[in-house]
């Protein structure tokens, strides 16, 4: 991670990943898929979707009761690099 003053407001500052926080961020979400598919391995196609519907909206749900934590934009952004 890099940390530069933000142009907007110099008391502030921007973090940026670096090219090896990048690479490492990519293989942990490639290792977490891995053992995700291992996981639902046993679970046709149906069943690992509905799973996967179930626990978005118990991330959801979860969510509107500790606004800190916006889980439903993490399993977005999960979906997303699907």
């Amino acid at each position: 991670m890099v940390r530069r003053p933000d142009p907007a407001d110099r008391r502030s500052r921007l973090i940026t990943a670096t090219p090896a926080g990048r690479m490492a961020w990519e293989d942990r979400r490639d290792a977490l898929r891995e053992v995700e598919n291992q996981l639902l391995a046993p679970l046709s196609a149906t069943e690992s979707a509905g799973l996967r519907a179930a626990l978005r909206a118990l991330a959801c749900r979860v969510q509107q009761s500790d606004p800190m934590t916006d889980l439903c934009a993490a399993v977005r952004e999960g979906d997303s690099a699907r």
